[in-house]
């Protein structure tokens, strides 16, 4: 694992928020504080997420009141980050960089307790399958969604239930579009009476 790659995504992910916020939700979900291995690093995030949770806005100024944290180093960082559209791109590097740390100390751990006779090989072995698999899941959940090849959809079509046949299906999202002027709001209202009422619209 090169430390010098380790750091860059470090602070490319800093230095990314501190230019623009607004994927600070998705970034959150990502890492926690404890992925940095930088304890600066630590402490800086651990500040944005507070003044997030607090105001919703980081920058180096709002940030320089936090303890041992350089104004210097925070503006140093803006500058040398050429953009935060590749914010959780970054996030995700850290946070894999991060596993690799911990799977690392892990196995060190299974191996020393193999070396000391608390386990056996094939325990060692069963403990960090077990912990590479539940990792798998998790990261699998944390995806917002999953990719569905279209021949799936197309292959098992969802009966649809109609408010308006054949128009309007239930749970829908539905436009009605045309000319200013032209009544589109009237029409709207007399569906939305109709189907509140139970009453047929034009048959």
């Amino acid at each position: 694992m090169n430390s010098n790659a380790v750091l860059l995504a470090e602070q490319q992910t800093i230095g990314g928020l501190l230019i623009d916020c607004s994927d600070w939700i998705n970034v959150k979900k990502i890492l926690n504080p404890d992925d940095f291995s930088s304890e600066l690093h630590q402490k800086i995030y651990t500040a944005i997420a507070q003044k997030m949770e607090d105001s919703g806005h980081v920058d180096p100024v709002v940030l320089s009141d936090v303890n041992g944290v350089d104004i210097n180093y925070l503006v140093n960082l803006v500058e040398t980050t050429s953009s935060a559209a590749n914010l959780t791109s970054y996030a995700e590097l850290v946070r894999k960089h991060a596993d690799t740390r911990k799977f690392i100390t892990l196995a060190r751990q299974a191996a020393h307790e193999v070396e000391s006779g608390i386990k056996s090989t094939d325990e060692a072995f069963e403990q960090l399958n077990h912990i590479a698999k539940a990792h798998q899941l998790k990261t699998r959940q944390q995806l917002p969604f999953k990719l569905v090849p279209a021949s799936d959809l197309t292959n098992r079509p969802t009966p649809l239930d109609w408010l308006i046949e054949p128009y309007f299906p239930q749970q829908a999202l539905i436009e009605i579009f045309g000319a200013p002027g032209s009544g589109k709001s009237f029409v709207a209202l007399e569906i939305a009476f109709c189907i509140a009422n139970g009453l047929s619209w034009f048959d």
